[in-house]
């Protein structure tokens, strides 16, 4: 009987009628602390569902600078994180041998997909104010995530490999805490957190019918009686 068991809620759980999404979003203000290195802000969000599969994941993010500051895009790293897994969404974008104080964008209006047509964020061109008197213009777009993990921000540069996404995510159970960790690594400019959203594609199980139940018990049944011959 345990067997038949077994065999029931494996049907069960490879039979998919689809995919739904999950969209979870919270405002915030969160002042990152300039120069703080290590130390800096996180907000988390939890989800609770009946889903427990993850085909796919998208973050947003709003960062602004601190009124009558300039955020310097390029001073940022950030990462999301979820069951164990670290994605690295920013790690100081910008930043080359020849330019290390990185992206000079005054703030972040961005949505971060594997899929995004913009390409690896660390290596957009920077958004040039049409009067160069004026603080920068905030970076807005799809763009996929800089990846650059396990690299400290004081030595991370474009040509350093890309070793996390957010296809990280993928097969994992999206229930739990997820945690976005900002913080700033350079000195000069202050930003802050107005917002972040988080949008999960998960996997639909087919319920299994009464006629699912029985055709497949019948087949256990039979394998049963060839066994026990």
């Amino acid at each position: 009987m345990k067997r038949l068991v077994t065999l029931f809620a494996g049907v069960g759980a490879l039979a998919l009628r689809g995919t739904a999404q999950i969209v979870v979003s919270t405002p915030l203000d969160l002042a990152i602390t300039d120069g703080g290195g290590a130390v800096g802000v996180q907000s988390s969000i939890s989800i609770t569902t009946p889903l427990h599969v993850i085909g796919d994941v998208n973050v947003s993010i709003v960062i602004a600078p601190v009124a009558g500051d300039a955020a310097w895009n390029g001073d940022l790293y950030a990462y999301l994180s979820h069951g164990g897994q670290l994605v690295v969404l920013l790690n100081r974008i910008g930043r080359t041998a020849s330019n290390p104080d990185g992206s000079p964008d005054n703030g972040l209006q961005v949505t971060f997909d594997d899929q995004a047509p913009g390409g690896d964020i660390h290596l957009h061109t920077p958004v040039v104010q049409p009067d160069p008197t004026e603080t920068q213009l905030p970076l807005t777009g799809s763009w996929q995530p800089d990846g650059r993990s396990g690299i400290h921000p004081s030595s991370v540069l474009d040509t350093s490999p890309r070793l996390s996404s957010l296809a990280n995510f993928n097969g994992m159970d999206p229930n739990g805490e997820w945690t976005l960790f900002v913080s700033d690594f350079g000195t000069g400019g202050r930003a802050r957190v107005l917002s972040w959203n988080l949008s999960v594609v998960a996997a639909v199980p087919e319920p299994v019918t009464l006629g699912t139940l029985s055709g497949v018990g019948l087949l256990a049944f039979a394998l049963w009686r060839v066994r026990s011959r």
